[in-house]
């Protein structure tokens, strides 16, 4: 049932005992002015309609327990000062919200002073004074009225308040805005969009590059089919391929000689596929069609004008024996090759 402990001004040493924290109606709690050590117990959080709380002048170490944050009731005063306490004021000390006077001088604090602490609304003075703590004081709530001995002994921070360097623009931003914040995420948002738009272009290149070559060919196959037709004449009998086919790719076996064009190959066809009109049955037919492809030098005219075939390449057809041959005569690589070794 005990309410009030005060054992201050004494020579108590080592550490705060955490059954303390089992005190559960305590509402004044002073050990400040002793030779206490070691940190402070977590467990004092407990104390639920705690008042008053002060742990000064002691050798106590370590940081503050967040769970202080928890002595919702606490008013008169919240003092830890003159000890040896390190590391960050922690934010959860702003959830004292009827505190009058928070003094955390005479340590080794560090880090910034929470800006949430400027929503204690009941808070009256404050001491941040001789700490380590920098960057800029919170400017909202009690701190507008701030006064420059709650702050001396810290180098690092800074305000508009006597006795303090002014914040650059950095300090005052050392936290991203909102608006930052969004304009980041259009960046990010921008360049995720770009990168997209440049994978869709590569992939299209791409695949109109696999297709280009598939484009030539079908260009080429129609080239070769317009060609084909307008040697072979209106009729379209005898194509390209059939001649390949009936010469199984102009295999050697065919080939009934070979002038100074070329080659002269023997094609056997259907009776389906003519090369030219159906009104004559002899050879001159063939001839008269082939002109596009026998130069008029090779046709010779009898004294009845009739035409007699004289390409060096098919010279091998005819019989040395019959009227049909002559006598060779022209310079070697304008002869026939079966005859080219006669001088």
């Amino acid at each position: 049932m005990l309410f009030n402990l005060s054992l201050s001004k004494n020579r108590l040493t080592r550490e705060i005992p955490q059954s303390i924290g089992h005190l559960q109606n305590l509402q004044l709690l002073d050990l400040s002015r002793n030779n206490l050590s070691g940190s402070i117990p977590k467990e004092i959080g407990n104390l639920k309609i705690l008042l008053s709380l002060d742990l000064s002048h002691n050798n106590l170490f370590g940081s503050i327990p967040s769970e202080l944050g928890n002595l919702i009731s606490i008013q008169i005063t919240f003092d830890l000062s003159s000890n040896s306490l390190s590391r960050a004021i922690p934010q959860d000390l702003s959830k004292l919200a009827s505190l009058e006077n928070l003094n955390v001088s005479h340590n080794h604090l560090s880090g910034t002073i929470p800006t949430s602490l400027s929503s204690m609304v009941s808070l009256l003075t404050f001491d941040f004074s001789y700490n380590e703590l920098i960057g800029p004081i919170p400017i909202s709530g009690q701190f507008q009225n701030a006064y420059s001995e709650a702050f001396i002994g810290n180098s690092g921070l800074c305000g508009n308040v006597d006795g303090l360097t002014l914040c650059s623009l950095s300090s005052n931003n050392s936290k991203p805005s909102k608006i930052n914040t969004k304009i980041l995420i259009v960046i990010l948002v921008l360049v995720c969009a770009l990168f997209v738009l440049m994978s869709i272009v590569v992939l299209i290149l791409l695949h109109h590059g696999y297709n280009k070559p598939h484009d030539e060919e079908a260009k080429s196959s129609k080239s070769s089919e317009s060609f084909e037709t307008m040697i072979w004449g209106k009729e379209r009998k005898v194509t390209y391929g059939d001649i390949v086919r009936a010469t199984e790719d102009f295999d050697d076996k065919y080939c009934i000689g070979k002038g100074g064009f070329g080659s002269v190959y023997k094609v056997l066809l259907s009776k389906d596929q003519k090369l030219g009109t159906e009104t004559s049955s002899s050879y001159m037919d063939p001839v008269q069609q082939g002109d596009a492809y026998i130069s008029l030098n090779n046709i010779l005219l009898e004294s009845k004008l009739e035409p007699k075939l004289s390409d060096f390449g098919i010279a091998r057809l005819l019989d040395p024996n019959s009227s049909n041959w002559t006598t060779v005569a022209g310079s070697y690589g304008y002869m026939a090759p079966s005859k080219a070794h006669i001088r």
